[in-house]
């Protein structure tokens, strides 16, 4: 998203975990691919898993992140990449086979979220994601 300053950053990190929710309710990777930067290989390995479940037919039920209290370092302006911190939930996950097979997924948690940010061509681009613990 544009914008140089900490808000941009934030509205571009709510984004892309919105985006990540709708990929894994869809398999429709297409806006978390223009949200992540090339060296984000936790995104790249999210992206190919959701890729490779949708391809085979099957699809996930669960696993939606919500966000909240959205926070930055206070040294914000004089870092190049900024880790946009939130309190985060996760709800339980499974996957279903083609077949309509319930397969069991990740449990629910509750967890530290830090969706790292980059100005990268006049935007912000996530560049990595944490569990902050």
């Amino acid at each position: 998203m544009k914008g140089t300053d900490a808000l941009a950053a934030i509205e571009t990190a709510e984004y892309f975990v919105e985006a990540l929710n709708h990929a894994l309710a869809s398999g429709e990777t297409t806006t978390i691919e223009s949200l992540a930067a090339d060296e984000c290989g936790p995104c790249t390995m999210l992206i190919t898993d959701i890729d490779n479940l949708y391809e085979t037919g099957a699809w996930q039920e669960g696993g939606q992140i919500s966000v909240k209290d959205a926070t930055v370092p206070d040294d914000y302006a004089e870092l190049q990449q900024l880790p946009v911190q939130f309190y985060a939930e996760q709800s339980e996950s499974a996957s279903v086979t083609a077949d309509g097979e319930r397969r069991a997924g990740a449990a629910g948690r509750k967890y530290v979220l830090q969706v790292v940010v980059e100005q990268q061509q006049e935007r912000w681009m996530v560049v990595d994601l944490r569990d902050a613990k």
